[in-house]
């Protein structure tokens, strides 16, 4: 177990990719000081809708994490407790639950529920938007434009 004081690796749901490439904040996402895992069935969901400059930056920068077969049953073990999220969306919180020092990156609220039920420290983009703006990453006036696309 390491002992940073902040925690090293986000995982990624469906909702805050979302968010954030509508913000066009992906390559800020990729710069922070953390380890961006995105779970392969949210790559395989997501990439589809995303340019192909918005897939460069993510695939050069981002692990994409393949569920193996047991993981992949506490996805569906998760599913049948928690109705609503996607099992794409399960698999951001089963991924995360498998990393240490992680947060869990998603705007849906039973997920979010799930995380904490599980003890996993969850947030949304507006965390990211406040990293970035702690970090000064960009010029404020990007985050603004961000947080008025949404």
């Amino acid at each position: 177990m390491t002992s940073n004081k902040f925690p090293s690796v986000i995982v990624n749901d469906n909702s805050c990719l979302v968010a954030l490439r509508k913000g066009r904040l992906l390559h800020l996402l990729v710069n922070l000081p953390y380890q961006v895992v995105i779970p392969l069935l949210v790559w395989e969901d997501e990439m589809i809708k995303f340019t192909e400059q918005e897939t460069k930056i993510l695939d050069s920068e981002a692990t994409i994490h393949d569920l193996p077969f047991e993981q992949m049953q506490e996805v569906y073990d998760l599913k049948s407790i928690y109705k609503r999220p996607s099992v794409a969306d399960c698999s951001c919180l089963v991924t995360a639950l498998h990393y240490e020092d992680v947060i869990l990156l998603t705007g849906d609220k039973q997920l979010r529920n799930a995380a904490k039920d599980s003890g996993c420290c969850v947030h949304g983009a507006l965390w990211v938007i406040d990293e970035i703006e702690r970090l000064e990453l960009c010029k404020n006036a990007i985050l603004i434009k961000a947080l008025e696309s949404w």
